[in-house]
């Protein structure tokens, strides 16, 4: 440990001429990840289970309430990048209008 290391237990972090620590590949992790789960049994139907449930047009996902709102993030092939609404707990209680997020 050198004096500078002493007095900036972090000094360490701006050496830039250091080589970064290797990380695994992305790629080879996930080839390695989607055999092993595609491998199991049951994966299938808990993919298509899954696959039907995120493409579902009378899903809304992520309700996050805060007071009396709730503020929901909507999917769907009209919103595919998909759009934040905010409504009173009072209106958002209310049966949906059909084909309108």
């Amino acid at each position: 440990m050198t004096a500078a290391d002493e007095v900036d237990p972090y000094i360490w972090l701006e050496e830039v001429e250091r080589q970064p620590r290797r990380w695994p590949g992305p790629r080879n992790r996930t080839k390695k990840t989607t055999a092993e789960l595609e491998g199991v049994k049951q994966y299938k139907p808990i993919y298509e289970r899954t696959r039907q449930i995120l493409d579902s047009q009378d899903a809304s996902r992520a309700r996050i309430c805060s007071g009396d709102m709730v503020y929901n993030f909507w999917q769907d092939k009209d919103h595919p990048r998909g759009i934040w609404r905010r409504a009173t707990l009072a209106s958002y209680s209310r049966p949906a209008r059909s084909g309108r997020p």
